[in-house]
């Protein structure tokens, strides 16, 4: 890591992005944190055709290393929310990855792009199955329910209520929304309920 900030980071990328990115997608450097990160941010700024931005984006997931490098480039890829289905069908894949990095990706990206009424449900069970335990992705999902919280509470607590989520990333999703600014006290207290109700569950399963 070379220590560049992230906004100059951002304005290389959008000169790059600007006049030859896909030379430099394939043939820039790599060595380091800024010079990755770059080649992600430019994938949000390049405005080729969708299938060409993606087929960068599907060469680039497996160089993800980091959630920072992972979360920038994510919150840079605004085309997701104009190309909603062919996102959907392209991420999807991702959850069911053994790759830390690749999961934390599609999660962070459905966070930013589908907590809205036609996705929620789908939202919902999809975070649930994901099987990837690292921690990353454990914080990303938790990250992920409580802006589904912010946006949904009654779905999103009615599936607190009854998931099957791991229990550091239940704990870890109640602190996220109760550390909130987008949720009132009232829903932050009726999250707390649930922690309670879980570790009464979880104490009574095992003593069976």
């Amino acid at each position: 890591m070379l220590g560049v900030r992230i906004p100059d980071l951002r304005r290389i990328a959008k000169r790059i992005a600007a006049c030859n990115p896909l030379e430099y997608l394939d043939q820039g450097p790599e060595t380091c944190f800024e010079e990755i990160l770059i080649k992600g941010l430019i994938l949000g700024y390049m405005k080729q055709d969708l299938k060409v931005v993606m087929d960068q984006i599907s060469r680039f997931v497996p160089k993800i290393s980091s959630w920072s490098v992972c979360d920038s480039t994510c919150s840079t890829l605004k085309i997701a929310k104009k190309n909603q289905s062919a996102f959907w069908d392209f991420l999807i894949p991702y959850l069911d990855s053994d790759r830390t990095y690749e999961v934390r990706f599609a999660v962070v990206m459905l966070m930013d792009y589908f907590i809205d009424s036609e996705h929620i449900d789908l939202l919902l069970m999809a975070f649930q199955a994901i099987g990837q335990g690292d921690y990353y992705v454990k914080m990303a999902v938790a990250w992920a329910l409580s802006m589904c919280y912010a946006k949904f509470p009654e779905k999103t607590l009615a599936f607190l209520s009854d998931c099957t989520l791991e229990y550091d990333t239940f704990l870890k999703t109640v602190q996220k929304i109760c550390e909130s600014h987008r949720v009132d006290e009232e829903g932050k207290a009726a999250v707390r309920s649930l922690k309670m109700k879980r570790k009464v569950i979880d104490k009574l399963v095992s003593l069976v």
